[in-house]
């Protein structure tokens, strides 16, 4: 009977450590990972542009944006950080992720002739520095 209890308890240690170890890192990411949320809606500029037109993060965050089309087709590019979203059609939502690893002010823009005024399609991510 002792066999089985020793087998018993190595079974359980080894569920416990493939189950709990991985559970464990998942915790510790959300605990500790920052991750920046927001939604920016395009619109051509004669209705307002992107809005909102200036996103503030700090350096080191995980940034995830939902960029909604609200009226024709726009696309969205930060080209500095490496971000490009061909298009988006209206009443689409898109969803854009990528890493603020550096402090700075970084232009985005529409990439689709959407309007006459389409040069004033702009905004700006502004990263700032890890305190």
């Amino acid at each position: 009977m002792r066999a089985i209890a020793r087998e018993t308890l190595a079974a359980l240690i080894v569920l416990l450590v493939l189950v709990g170890l991985p559970l464990a890192v998942l915790a510790y990411e959300k605990a500790f990972a920052q991750q920046f949320t927001a939604t920016v809606w395009a619109r051509v500029p004669e209705r307002g542009g992107f809005s909102p037109s200036e996103i503030r993060v700090r350096q080191g965050e995980q940034v995830r944006l939902r960029v909604i089309g609200d009226d024709v087709v726009h696309g969205f590019a930060i080209p500095e950080l490496g971000v490009l979203v061909q298009e988006i059609k209206p009443g689409e939502e898109t969803i854009v992720e990528f890493t603020a690893d550096r402090p700075g002010r970084f232009r985005f823009m529409c990439t689709v002739i959407c309007s006459p005024q389409h040069a004033r399609m702009t905004g700006e991510v502004v990263v700032e520095p890890r305190s």
